[in-house]
């Protein structure tokens, strides 16, 4: 048992006297190992305690740097027969490399030694107010400062700043503004980070034990922006079918943004021509099994195979082209031109359904597939009567979670299934904008009582006619 330590009101707070290292971390530890569930406190209980304890967290995190910037003084890690001060506190922690570089660093700059530049990001470390990933970014674009800038003056003075701002943003928050301070100070600098960031840019890809595709990505600013300016709009929540809100994950949005983005390229006339033609997705599927009762099918760029369904979505519609293989594996059939939309009847489906037909979508424009009704396989023409505009998300719900589509005078009708409408009652698909003006003016001018005005004469001068 560990006494707990005797304490004083100063007038401004209590204090504590000092106890020695081991009993002041045991206490602390017994302290919040007593306390009582939070299942039994009040809500405004439950929200001050997560902002207390994230200020115990930056203190204990304070105190933890101290103790590992004297373990590097004291070569601790030599001694116990590890290479660096890093490598050593990662296996005694069982940190990620990057966390325990990034701890080490920190407490090394924040050691006092002589000239203590630091001194106000080490004491709102230890008062709580920021956390160690804050003193992170601190310290290291401290290191950043121009030699012009590296007076102790100046030092304190951008450190002050960076600390201030800490106490109220992220991590990430303050990374910008030092970032931005320091580009300000010394230009050529920012342009060599620049041209490094560059060449240090990557993107590998892999495949894991289940055949999904592992993407790992290293972008400069530029390209970071570009892609994440392209990402926004189309990762947007959308309404669930029921009305209720996106089920997706902000990971799950993004990754379809990023599927929807990739179908707009191979759309594009914007790709590079390969073999004569357009980049395009091939599936190798065989005839018999194709013609009949539809089995999987293998996509030729990465040899994965993929189910019945997914090979009937994607053959509705350009950009990919079902491989017919004949009854010896060879390629009977790279498709026929008919089974895609062509250009002539995309626009006519567009503005008879905009980008998507599917009741509430609000998938902003991209690229859209021309789905078959009944399925070309089956029989089913391509042809306007027998085609409706769905976005890759709606076109995928289709063919995979039970909705049926029908054209009814003209116009395409959603039935869904039973999980979401026992009664399975039709459901109105979205029209294309300018049918959507159309019958707004003509009700505007119903209300109105009066006749639609008739066409400017172009021969007429204004003021009168000739």
């Amino acid at each position: 048992m560990h006494a707990a330590p005797t304490a004083r009101d100063t007038g401004n707070g209590w204090a504590f006297e000092p106890l020695p290292l081991t009993e002041a971390v045991a206490v602390a530890q017994a302290a919040l190992a007593a306390a009582t569930p939070p299942d039994s406190a009040d809500d405004a209980t439950i929200t001050a305690a997560i902002a207390d304890l994230q200020a115990h967290v930056a203190t204990a995190h304070a105190l933890q740097s101290e103790c590992i910037a004297t373990a590097d003084r004291r070569e601790l890690a030599q001694q116990q027969g590890a290479r660096r001060t890093q490598t050593w506190l990662q296996e005694l922690c069982r940190l990620d490399p990057g966390e325990a570089n990034g701890r080490v660093q920190v407490a090394r700059a924040l050691s006092a030694d002589g000239d203590d530049p630091l001194s106000t990001t080490r004491r709102a470390l230890a008062d709580g107010a920021i956390n160690v990933d804050h003193a992170d970014v601190i310290t290291s674009w401290v290191r950043k400062l121009p030699a012009s800038c590296a007076t102790p003056a100046y030092i304190a003075d951008f450190e002050t700043r960076l600390a201030r701002e800490a106490r109220r943003t992220s991590p990430s928050g303050v990374r910008k503004l030092a970032a931005h301070l320091v580009a300000e100070l010394d230009q050529q600098r920012a342009a060599l980070d620049e041209h490094e960031q560059h060449a240090a840019r990557a993107l590998r890809c892999s495949t894991n034990r289940d055949g999904m595709l592992v993407v790992k990505a290293l972008l400069g600013k530029e390209a970071g922006a570009k892609l994440m300016t392209a990402l926004d709009p189309l990762a947007r929540p959308q309404p669930a079918d029921d009305g209720q809100l996106d089920p997706r994950t902000a990971a799950q949005r993004h990754a379809d943004a990023l599927e929807t983005l990739v179908d707009i390229a191979l759309e594009s006339d914007g790709l590079p021509i390969t073999g004569g033609q357009r980049p395009q997705l091939q599936i190798a599927v065989d005839y018999e099994p194709l013609a009949n009762a539809l089995r999987s099918g293998v996509l030729r760029r990465t040899g994965e195979t993929v189910t019945p369904e997914t090979v009937r979505r994607l053959s509705c519609d350009a950009g990919i082209i079902p491989l017919v293989l004949g009854s010896d594996g060879l390629p009977l059939d790279l498709g026929r031109t008919e089974r895609s939309a062509p250009a002539h009847l995309r626009v006519a489906l567009e503005r008879r359904d905009g980008a998507c037909a599917f009741p509430s979508c609000e998938q902003p424009p991209g690229t859209s597939h021309a789905h078959h009704v009944v399925h070309w396989v089956d029989g089913g023409a391509t042809d306007r009567d027998n085609l409706v505009m769905l976005c890759g998300r709606h076109h995928r719900q289709v063919h995979h979670d039970g909705w049926e589509v029908r054209i009814r005078d003209g116009r395409p009708v959603f039935i869904p299934p039973v999980r979401i409408d026992p009664d399975q009652v039709p459901r109105p698909g979205r029209r294309g904008e300018h049918l959507v003006y159309r019958d707004c003016l003509r009700e505007l001018v119903r209300a109105q009582a009066g006749p639609i005005p008739p066409p400017r004469d172009p021969q007429a001068v204004e003021g009168g006619s000739t």
